[in-house]
């Protein structure tokens, strides 16, 4: 023990601090609960709460975890029998995020109200929030709506943190007025159906398709992946792997991360990589000497745009890959897709896939619905290009944090999180269903869920006062859109098959891998707003925290 008090500090040695993303796990190793959290000790009585089981939403494994709480707050989450992977651990992220939950919500609807100061002998345009209520909305709305029913394109983004039944509601919203314009930003990118990244019809992408766990492979091939960041569960139990068992079959293509185990890095440029999916590079000898192996890949590849225009073709290569190992050789070759969302995996089921890029329409007025996106999965720096569009859209942005980086949009809804809501469901990344519990009662007024905000807006859109002014204008300059634009979405889909195989190999034979550095600690909007977390990044990545502390 280091220090005194609430200054005490628990370390390996005089000179050596704990400090990686599972340390708060040794506070389930003290049989009488002297070793505990900050934010728990001489604050609470065990007696005053309750626990729940419930699931790990900071993990796309969705693990079991047992939540304390007195159903007003949530006092403490610890650890519990992880059936994935054999352990009882938790990352520090998922023991600490439930203090965001009362920071930055919103408790009332909000509209936006733009007025022009003069100041300096010149004219500025400012804005600010008002709260309202839902019948206000609903007026509010319904101007916009008859003002621009000529030209109306609804466009429908989705973020994370959203359940199964709220996802489908959304894309059946978006399709019963007649658009099927979908945006999905569930991976800090906008994932287009016509890059194909992943097998969006099948099943090969779920672990639990294979009959192997994910870490009882014999030989695993990363893809620019880190590990330690994305599921540092996963990645403790293969250091485990690597120091009891002397496991040394792990192989990396991209940038040297730190994972505090041994691995080869086979090379840092492009090139090694191509190679090795046309079967010129040493490692594809190596293969056949393994039955089991395992070629994972993350969200990076949507960190760079040549990557992301031509993972189709190296998917296409993987596969082809697969098939000749287990035909000739009968070894087992899996692709996994280990996504950063929990709701990434259920957008793929229920295919609500981006058709087109985000930004691509400017000549008809669009009404823009946003769900479950904040600063950390959308990038608002580009609507600062867009103003010139802004006079034509109406912005819905629906989540339970107030954001400043969306202070464009128009209304503000606020829903209950993902606590205070029964019987959710949420798709892991081995395929299987998980419930979260509720554990939270929030006594707002105002508060709604995702589908009743849902249905509320539906009704306002689709109110019988104004479907004869929207019906035929609306159908018919969508039907006549969307045709054409489907068509030249396949066209590129052909094209891109036909020329992606010179277009890597000679321009861009020297490309280098691309480093992806994220703070851990604030990966979501919950742990962003977590002041727990936010004086842990303080301390280990030296970042400023947002709250005083």
């Amino acid at each position: 023990m280091l220090g005194r008090g609430q200054l005490s500090e628990i370390g390996l040695y005089t000179n050596n601090i704990l400090v990686n993303e599972l340390s708060s796990n040794i506070i389930d190793l003290c049989p009488v609960g002297a070793l505990t959290n900050k934010n728990f000790a001489l604050n609470y009585r065990s007696w005053d709460s309750h626990y729940i089981d419930s699931i790990d939403i900071m993990d796309t494994f969705l693990s079991s975890i047992r939540i304390y709480t007195d159903n007003l707050k949530i006092k403490r989450i610890l650890s519990n029998y992880n059936n994935n992977f054999d352990v009882y651990w938790i990352s520090d992220k998922s023991r600490y995020f439930f203090d965001s939950l009362k920071i930055q919500r919103l408790t009332f609807p909000l509209i936006n109200q733009k007025k022009k100061l003069i100041g300096n002998f010149l004219k500025t345009d400012t804005s600010f929030f008002i709260s309202s209520s839902w019948k206000n909305i609903s007026n509010y709305l319904k101007d916009f709506i008859i003002l621009n029913v000529k030209k109306l394109l609804i466009k429908s983004i989705v973020g994370d943190f959203i359940d199964i039944e709220s996802l489908h509601f959304f894309k059946y919203f978006t399709f019963k007025l007649g658009s099927n314009n979908l945006i999905n930003n569930t991976e800090n990118s906008n994932i287009e159906i016509k890059y194909n990244y992943v097998n969006f019809d099948q099943e090969i992408n779920y672990i639990n398709s294979s009959k192997i766990g994910l870490h009882n492979y014999d030989f695993y091939i990363f893809y620019n992946y880190n590990l330690r960041i994305e599921n540092p569960v996963l990645n403790s139990k293969l250091r485990q792997k690597v120091i009891w068992f002397n496991f040394n079959n792990l192989y990396f293509f991209g940038t040297n991360y730190n994972l505090t185990y041994k691995y080869y890095q086979l090379s840092n440029t492009h090139t090694d990589f191509v190679n090795f999916l046309f079967g010129k590079h040493w490692l594809c000898n190596i293969l056949l000497k393994f039955n089991n192996i395992a070629f994972l890949y993350g969200n990076t590849i949507f960190n760079d745009f040549f990557i992301k225009n031509s993972w189709s073709f190296y998917l296409t290569k993987l596969n082809l890959i697969k098939k000749k190992l287990f035909t000739f050789k009968k070894k087992q070759f899996d692709i996994f897709y280990l996504t950063s969302s929990i709701t990434t995996i259920s957008s793929f089921d229920l295919l609500f896939l981006s058709k087109s890029n985000f930004n691509n329409i400017s000549n008809l007025n669009n009404l823009n619905y946003y769900i479950g996106l904040n600063q950390l999965n959308f990038k608002v720096n580009k609507m600062n290009n867009l103003n010139y569009s802004f006079k034509n859209s109406f912005f819905i942005y629906q989540n339970s944090f107030f954001d400043t980086n969306f202070k464009f949009c128009n209304i503000m809804l606020p829903v209950y999180t993902c606590f205070e809501l029964e019987n959710q469901y949420f798709i892991n990344c081995m395929g299987l269903v998980k419930q979260n519990i509720k554990v939270e009662i929030n006594l707002e007024e105002f508060l709604k869920s995702n589908i009743d905000a849902l249905n509320f807006m539906f009704k306002i859109i689709n109110s019988r006062k104004i479907i004869d002014k929207i019906k035929i204008n609306l159908i018919d300059n969508l039907l006549y859109y969307l045709y054409f634009n489907f068509r030249r979405i396949m066209i590129q889909k052909f094209y891109y098959k036909f020329l992606c195989k010179n277009f890597f190999i000679v321009k861009y034979k020297n490309f280098h891998f691309i480093s992806i550095n994220k703070n851990f600690y604030k990966s979501n909007i919950y742990c962003f707003y977590s002041k727990q977390l936010n004086m842990m990044s303080n301390l280990f990545f030296k970042e400023k925290s947002n709250f005083e502390i």
